[in-house]
């Protein structure tokens, strides 16, 4: 999978800021105005607007995920990667 360059945004949650995407489908497209995008920094869920700007899904968007086969599955396993590759990184506190 390669990373895919996106219009500059920044992640709801927590600010960071973005600009690529890496696509979980084996069909490699660019992100698109209604998916979901989770952060490398925060691992916090996004959606894409019209504007290719991450906003926080509100419910109506959730349920959707919620209802599509293998979509919520997806998320989560993306949520607990980026989690898990966050504990592996040396804290700088330390």
């Amino acid at each position: 999978m390669d990373h895919i360059k996106v219009i500059d945004t920044k992640c709801p949650h927590c600010g960071k800021e973005l600009n690529s995407s890496l696509n979980t489908d084996s069909d490699e497209r660019p992100p698109m105005p209604g998916d979901a995008s989770i952060c490398i920094d925060c691992a916090g869920i996004g959606v894409f607007n019209d504007d290719m700007q991450l906003m926080l899904p509100d419910r109506e968007t959730l349920e959707a995920w919620k209802a599509e086969p293998g979509m919520w599955d997806g998320i989560d396993l993306a949520v607990e990667a980026v989690k898990s590759r966050r504990a592996d990184l040396p804290n700088p506190k330390d």
